[in-house]
């Protein structure tokens, strides 16, 4: 969704970044059982979920 850094701009946040992680990314931080229980294959098809950052302006 491209809302979000469109509405972070226009408030005056700046350098707006989006970032999908990818379960690979998520091996070095989630329970290694957790990540073994699953094949989580719709995640590594997709990323399901989007973390959007800003700075405020100052």
């Amino acid at each position: 969704m491209t809302v979000y850094p469109a509405l972070l701009e226009r408030a005056g946040f700046r350098d707006v970044v989006r970032h999908r992680p990818s379960v690979d990314e998520a091996l070095a931080v989630a329970d290694p059982d957790l990540v073994a229980s699953r094949p989580w294959s719709a995640e590594r098809a997709g990323p399901p979920l989007v973390i959007t950052k800003a700075l405020a302006a100052s």
